[in-house]
């Protein structure tokens, strides 16, 4: 199994991310796409997202989101709607950064990472 790891900056944040199987976007599988606890981090996933790659043939991405794991720290308190704004602007600034904005994606969400799932807007789903 290929593993690429590294930090991007979105948003003026530097998050870390994983991308396993990432040569299968050649093959236009969908990229499923793992969305960690509120406490979490790409740690608590262990080997389930490589497991569930290798097994339905897909590319899968995880990465830390502010505040969490190897990203960048929290700069200011998180407002009510943080959720929607992992949603509606990091993850697709994160999705255009990894040039997989016009791939299907799965997303896998636990928790928090459920949540910010169902904000995602279903145009970007679609692409």
């Amino acid at each position: 199994m290929e593993r690429q790891e590294g930090y991007i900056k979105v948003i003026d944040v530097n998050l870390f991310y994983e991308f396993l199987n990432k040569s299968l976007l050649a093959k236009e599988k969908p990229v499923l796409v793992f969305l960690h606890e509120g406490l979490g981090s790409i740690a608590q996933w262990k080997d389930f997202p490589a497991l569930l790659s290798e097994k339905v043939k897909c590319p899968a991405l995880l990465y830390d989101r502010e505040g969490h794991g190897k990203s960048d720290a929290l700069k200011t308190r998180r407002e009510w709607n943080f959720m929607h704004e992992q949603a509606q602007k990091v993850l697709p600034e994160l999705f255009n950064q990894l040039h997989i904005e016009h791939h299907k994606k799965i997303l896998i969400g636990h928790s928090d990472g459920g949540s910010i799932q169902l904000f995602m807007p279903e145009a970007l789903m679609k692409t």
